[in-house]
């Protein structure tokens, strides 16, 4: 039978103190794991690692800078003893139609969605014998995204990375991703607040909401675990039927 059970691994969740992150974060601890969460903001950290309780563990960590998340990684690896389950979910956006979107924020935009991840399961491959690698892309990984231009590419790109990690890495590492939908998030909230496109995505969504953080905490437990031994190279939407429609 399938086995669900997170007992005695350790996952490294990056942007793990809000949101998705921090969902997945508190679904692996439901399971038996032991969490380390990275992300800037050491107050909001704090927070989380209050909520979440005695098996989890912060680190202050920008992923933009790729020589922070190598030396991230290894401090997980030193602090717990080993690491099982890498989720690349930190994630960040800028607005700007193509003809005046910043090669800047284009370059940082890259850095932390895309280059953090590569980075950070390079790092991780090295280490570990075995293990599990789950993406955070994104709706935009499969349209396109007015005046996103660096999130949109960054997260096709991101979707492109997990298939070629998960030939690379086979057999000893399965290596799949996870496409929210519209979820209610601080970076969605500017969204919501908007009743035409608010009232856009309930019609286009069957399951008639917004989705919240906790929804992605099954997906991520299935392929965290033995259950998922036989998947690599695949995308669960955790979308509510948004992209079907």
């Amino acid at each position: 039978m399938p086995d669900f059970s997170l007992d005695g691994k350790v996952a490294l969740v990056t942007g793990g103190n809000s949101g998705i992150g921090k969902a997945i974060a508190a679904a692996f601890i439901v399971h038996g794991a032991r969490v380390a969460i990275a992300a800037r903001n050491e107050e909001r950290n704090d927070a989380a690692v209050a909520e979440l309780g005695v098996n989890a563990r912060a680190y202050v960590c920008d992923v933009g800078d790729s020589a922070a998340v190598e030396a991230l990684v290894d401090r997980v690896f030193d602090d717990f003893g080993t690491l099982d389950i890498l989720v690349n979910n930190a994630g960040m956006a800028r607005v700007g139609p193509t003809p005046n979107h910043s090669l800047d924020d284009w370059r940082r935009v890259l850095d932390v969605n895309l280059t953090s991840a590569l980075v950070a399961s390079q790092r991780f491959a090295k280490r570990a014998g075995r293990g599990k690698i789950i993406n955070i892309v994104s709706e935009y990984a499969t349209f396109g995204g007015p005046a996103l231009v660096s999130y949109t590419a960054s997260k096709h790109g991101l979707e492109g990375l997990t298939k070629v990690m998960a030939i690379d890495l086979a057999p000893n590492f399965q290596v799949n991703a996870i496409q929210p939908g519209w979820i209610e998030t601080p970076m969605t909230a500017m969204v919501k607040d908007v009743p035409d496109m608010n009232n856009d995505i309930l019609r286009r969504t069957p399951m008639g909401r917004w989705g919240i953080p906790e929804d992605h905490g099954g997906a991520a437990v299935f392929l965290a675990s033995s259950a998922s031994d036989f998947v690599t190279g695949v995308t669960i939407p955790v979308d509510g039927g948004y992209r079907i429609r």
